[in-house]
């Protein structure tokens, strides 16, 4: 009970955060949330899908978490001695995203520019909201579950039952990335489909990875510095152009 009221907090915690950051609707669909709702509650209105999803996987996770090898924090000692292994891997993971972008901005330069303008996510929001909640969601909710329905029909722990869970909840992770492309770019090509769906999917089998041989606080440390590690070195390169 007290892991469930935790991970709940935390996870909603993130959920907040997403009201720092800018969510563009199509004109159409904004028109008419104008006419029926205040600035603020069409702001708050971000905040719905997210709760939801953040307690259906708080409680999934915690059902399920137990029937498998999967834990939220072994020791002190142990995170510790991991933590080195999720600074770095946090920090080659921004480095690609970094680096990924540069390439999708030379190869769809007008559809990069688009999406970058249209797309005003918080750095408050991409820690806490990218760090915890998603990986509470996808890593704790989802992964957890796929793991325990693969383990109901095998009946036995295995690396082939972590590495189906792991890919299947990155492959959902990188998905759910999809709608921001398509409010900022109406009719978007392969390559930006591919950019953001690979973007995404690179970074969350590593986490799943932390959160199977690890813990799910080392994935979401991990994430956490990705985004650190990205912002910092994305306003590196700005400052030098």
């Amino acid at each position: 009970m007290k892991n469930f009221i935790t991970i709940l907090i935390i996870g909603l915690i993130g959920v907040t955060s997403l009201i720092f950051s800018e969510v563009q609707y199509p004109p159409e669909i904004l028109k008419i949330l104008s006419e029926k709702l205040t600035p603020i509650q069409i702001k708050l209105l971000i905040l719905i899908n997210p709760t939801i999803l953040i307690i259906m996987s708080t409680i999934v996770g915690t059902l399920t978490l137990g029937k498998t090898e999967l834990v939220i924090f072994k020791t002190k000692k142990d995170l510790l001695e991991n933590l080195k292994l999720n600074i770095i891997l946090g920090v080659l993971l921004g480095v690609f995203i970094v680096i990924f972008s540069l390439i999708y901005q030379k190869i769809n330069p007008n559809e990069f520019e688009i999406l970058s303008n249209k797309t005003s996510i918080h750095i408050i929001t991409k820690l806490l909201y990218g760090g915890i909640s998603e990986e509470i969601i996808f890593r704790f909710g989802v992964m957890t579950f796929i793991s325990f329905l693969i383990l109901k029909i095998k009946d036995k722990n295995s690396t082939f039952i972590y590495v189906i869970s792991i890919l299947t909840s990155s492959v959902l992770f990188s998905l759910s990335h999809l709608p921001i492309l398509f409010q900022a770019v109406s009719t978007p090509s392969i390559s930006s489909i591919i950019y953001i769906i690979l973007g995404n999917f690179i970074p969350g089998c590593v986490y799943g990875f932390l959160f199977w041989k690890q813990s799910l606080i080392n994935s979401i440390i991990t994430h956490i510095i990705t985004h650190i590690s990205s912002i910092i070195l994305l306003a590196t390169l700005s400052l030098l152009s």
